[in-house]
């Protein structure tokens, strides 16, 4: 993590990939900058600092992506958000 690596949860096995419909909904700008925050491993607290939101409001838009990219968790949000090219490592 100190030499700038990303440390990403077992959970995130990108040799096995999700199951997920083919069409999903568009993220808005804000959810897709939420998403880049989670790929630097940050908290909402410090995305909150970041985007100059309220931490509730970060929740808010993390609720928005796993219902769009049909998932239950950061690190499934994470990898659909990877095999998919929303965000890059």
């Amino acid at each position: 993590i100190m030499q700038g690596f990303v440390v990403l949860p077992v959970e995130l096995n990108i040799l096995e990939p999700l199951r997920v419909s083919g069409d999903l909904e568009p993220l808005t700008n804000r959810e897709l900058e939420v998403l880049r925050f989670l790929t630097e491993g940050m908290a909402n607290k410090r995305i909150a600092l970041e985007l100059g939101i309220a931490e509730s409001t970060v929740k808010y838009h993390l609720e928005g992506v796993y219902a769009k990219l049909e998932v239950r968790s950061r690190s499934q949000a994470l990898r659909v958000a990877l095999e998919r090219g929303l965000v890059v490592l």
